[in-house]
C-alpha cells in the first residue's frame, strides 16, 4: 500500500489520493509491526515529506517530531537514521519559522555526524549547510526584530532626534514654572 501511495505521487496521480494512501499503509504499519519498526519510521518520513510538497509543513513537523522520538528511542542519537530525521525536522522547523529549535536540531546533527561519519562526509557537509542556513534564519529574525523595535520606538516617541528636544522642552518648562 506504500508503495501504491508513492507510484501515485510519482505518476502525477491525485495528491488527495496519494495523502489518503499514505495514510492508511501507515495506520496499519503502526498496528501491525508497531512505531519503532524500521518500516513504520520510514513510511512517516515519506508521508511528511508529501506533507510538506502540499504545503502542509505544520503537520509534517508533527509527524518527523513523532518519527525522531521513535529513532532515538530504537537507533540512538548518533544513528544516521536518526541524524537525517533530525535534519529533515529541522528543516520544517525553519520552513514554519520556528528557528530556535531548528538551529538545536541542526546543530545536534552536525554535532553527531562529526562524531560518528567523520568531517568529509556527505551528511555531514549537508547538515552544517543546513545549521548556516538556519544561523542566517535566526540573524534575520533578530534584525527584524531590533527593526520592529526601533519603529515602534520612533512611533511612540516620534522621531530619534525629538527626544532630546523634548527633554528641553521639559526642563525649560519645568524652569518656567518655578520662577
Amino acid at each position: 500500500m506504500n508503495n501504491l501511495g508513492w507510484m501515485l505521487k510519482a505518476t502525477g496521480g491525485d495528491p488527495v489520493e496519494c495523502l489518503t494512501v499514505l495514510r492508511a499503509a501507515l495506520q496499519m504499519q503502526r498496528e501491525l509491526i508497531g512505531i519503532e519498526h524500521p518500516d513504520t519510521l520510514t513510511s512517516m518520513n515519506k508521508l511528511a515529506l508529501i506533507l510538506q510538497d502540499q504545503g502542509n509543513a505544520s503537520e509534517a513537523a508533527e509527524l518527523c517530531s513523532e518519527a525522531l522520538v521513535a529513532r532515538r528511542a530504537v537507533l540512538g542519537n548518533r544513528h544516521q537514521g536518526t541524524l537525517l530525521s533530525m535534519c529533515s525536522l529541522g528543516s520544517l522547523y525553519l520552513e514554519i519559522g520556528h528557528v530556535m529549535p531548528a538551529l538545536a536540531l541542526f546543530k545536534e546533527a552536525v554535532d553527531g555526524a562529526h562524531e560518528t561519519l567523520g568531517d568529509e562526509h556527505p551528511y555531514t557537509r549537508s547538515f552544517t549547510q543546513h545549521l548556516a542556513m538556519a544561523v542566517r534564519a535566526a540573524e534575520r529574525a533578530q534584525a527584524e526584530g531590533r527593526a520592529a523595535a526601533r519603529s515602534a520606538t520612533a512611533t511612540t516617541l516620534g522621531s530619534p532626534n525629538r527626544v532630546p528636544e523634548q527633554r528641553r522642552s521639559e526642563n525649560f518648562s519645568q524652569a518656567v514654572s518655578v520662577e
